[in-house]
């Protein structure tokens, strides 16, 4: 099993901010087996390439990151987080019916049914001690 997932973007967003052009992007990665979420700022350099830069941490050892998101760009986060949180869900809920099948309360005899039960063992007793059943 490899232990790193390279991350696929599940959404981006283009804007232009202060003249340079950046996309906020939503990535999916996994980490032995485990996916977790990156939320990403990228900004355009002069040759075309795309870059990002972690968050360096503050010397308390937090990292600290501000966003500014514009609604529009909030609502489609939103959107794109609530779809994969659904998916999500419906994996987990679907695996979990696979490897466990439903569970079924049991069932009580009736009385009437309990009646026959017990006539039956009353007219075939149990043979404990007959050497022509192995056991």
């Amino acid at each position: 099993m490899e232990t790193f997932r390279e991350p696929e973007t599940l959404a981006f967003f283009d804007r232009v901010w202060n003249g340079q052009r950046e996309q906020l992007r939503l990535e999916c990665s996994e980490y032995k087996g485990h996916p977790f979420y990156t939320l990403r700022l990228y900004w355009q350099n002069e040759d075309g390439d795309w870059r990002w830069q972690r968050a360096k941490p503050s010397s308390a050892g937090r990292y600290w990151a501000a966003l500014n998101l514009k609604p529009k760009e909030l609502h489609q986060l939103g959107l794109a987080l609530l779809q994969e949180a659904a998916e999500l869900v419906h994996r987990e809920q679907s695996e979990a019916y696979k490897a466990e099948p439903p569970r079924r309360a049991s069932r009580v005899p009736r009385a009437r049914e309990q009646a026959a039960l017990d006539a039956f063992d009353r007219d075939h007793p149990p043979r404990r001690d007959d050497p022509d059943i192995p056991f």
